[in-house]
């Protein structure tokens, strides 16, 4: 008798394709990606992220529009969200997020703002956000970070 894993099997499909701008950075002017992921558990539902995200960069910000599809066993639930990236002056930047699902698997909508900064090899932030869920009432949270580079990584 052949026991059962008691790992969850992940099959992760990602493609990544871009448009460089004039800039002599070769940063991307349009970017559009293509996301799939299966999960599979031994007691559980089997579980799908199928995600397009399409980016532009315009000026001193990079914007992304992402549509999720989220399966768990036969229920489907979607997810619209945008993203941005916004440079500042100085070395940071701001990063807002906005959020809305109208299934009950998902968030109805989730809003948060965060603001990045970098001093030396070191890089922090401080935001705040909301988050609601369907049945509950309005979650706010606050987030922050600190972060080290060394090289080309990042901890």
């Amino acid at each position: 008798m052949i026991k059962t894993f008691w790992v969850a099997a992940i099959l992760l499909i990602n493609a990544v394709d871009t448009a460089y701008g004039q800039d002599s950075l070769k940063v991307p002017l349009n970017s559009i990606e293509l996301n799939v992921r299966y999960e599979s558990y031994p007691q559980g539902l089997d579980r799908t992220y199928v995600f397009v995200q399409y980016g532009r960069k315009i000026k001193s910000a990079d914007i992304f529009g992402k549509v999720l599809r989220y399966t768990i066993g036969n229920q489907v639930s979607y997810l619209f969200e945008t993203e941005s990236y916004l440079k500042l002056k100085k070395q940071g930047y701001w990063y807002l997020d906005a959020a809305y699902s109208s299934s009950v698997l998902l968030p109805n909508y989730r809003l948060r703002a965060e603001i990045f900064q970098n001093w030396r090899q070191f890089e922090y932030s401080i935001g705040l956000g909301v988050v609601k869920p369907h049945i509950f009432k309005t979650i706010p949270f606050i987030t922050g970070t600190i972060g080290y580079y060394f090289s080309d990584y990042f901890i």
